[in-house]
C-alpha cells in the first residue's frame, strides 16, 4: 500500500510531538528543516519584481519587521475528512505567513494547506503571493538545509513547530493492518483555542 510524500511544512501549534510505534513496510524517511520561519521570511522579502511596498520590504531585511505581504492573512484549507471528523472547525481559515512572538519570528507554512484554501474558497492567489509561495518552495528543496532521519519504533520527536519544518518521503506499507505504520501525534500550544487552528 503506497503512501505519497508529504511536502515540509508546519502547523498551528507551538510544539509537535510525533511517537512512532510500528515502522513502515519501506521507505519512509522523516525530514526536518531547521530555522524555516527565518530563511522563508527572508525568501519572502521581495520575491519577483515589485512596484508597489518595496521600501517595506526592503528596510525589513535588518530588523525582523514584517512587511505588509508576509502579515496579510492567507486562506488555509482543511481536508474534507479533518472537517466531518471535527464538527465546528470551519473547512477554510486565514492567517498570517509570519508573526512576531517578542524577539521570536514564527511562521504558519503549510503550502499544501494554503493552495487548498484559496480553492475552497474559489479565489486565485494573486502574483506576489504565488512568488512568495515559490521562494518558500526553494527554502523546502535545499537539501543543505535538510536533517533526514529514521524514527524508529519507540522513538519520540519533538519540534517546535512554528520555527521548523517538517515532512515525510513517499513509503510503501504492510498490507496486513495490524503491521501498518503507527504514529500518534500531539499539537501543544500555550495560548489560543484547543481546535487545529488554534
Amino acid at each position: 500500500m503506497a503512501r505519497r510524500q508529504l511536502s515540509y511544512r508546519n502547523e498551528g501549534s507551538t510544539t509537535l510531538g510525533s511517537a512512532r510505534t510500528r515502522i513502515a513496510g519501506q521507505g519512509l524517511v522523516s525530514a526536518l528543516v531547521a530555522g524555516v520561519a527565518f530563511l522563508c521570511y527572508h525568501a519572502t522579502l521581495l520575491p519577483g519584481l515589485d512596484f508597489g511596498d518595496s521600501a517595506s520590504f526592503q528596510t525589513g531585511v535588518s530588523s525582523l519587521t514584517l512587511t505588509p505581504r508576509q502579515a496579510y492573512p492567507l486562506y488555509y484549507g482543511l481536508g474534507h475528512l479533518f472537517v466531518l471528523f471535527h464538527p465546528g472547525e470551519p473547512a477554510t481559515f486565514s492567517a498570517p505567513l509570519f508573526i512576531r512572538d517578542g524577539e521570536r519570528l514564527k511562521a504558519r507554512l503549510s503550502l499544501h494547506q494554503i493552495r487548498g484554501g484559496y480553492a475552497l474558497k474559489g479565489g486565485a492567489m494573486d502574483n506576489q503571493t504565488t512568488a512568495a509561495l515559490e521562494a518558500i518552495k526553494e527554502v523546502f528543496a535545499d537539501e543543505r538545509l535538510q536533517f533526514q532521519f529514521h524514527l524508529k519504533a519507540g522513538e519520540i520527536q519533538y519540534v517546535a513547530n512554528r520555527e521548523i519544518g517538517h515532512s515525510r518521503t513517499e513509503f510503501r506499507d504492510y498490507e496486513e493492518a495490524d503491521r501498518r505504520r503507527l504514529l500518534i501525534r500531539l499539537w501543544l500550544r500555550n495560548e489560543g483555542a484547543q481546535g487545529y487552528i488554534g
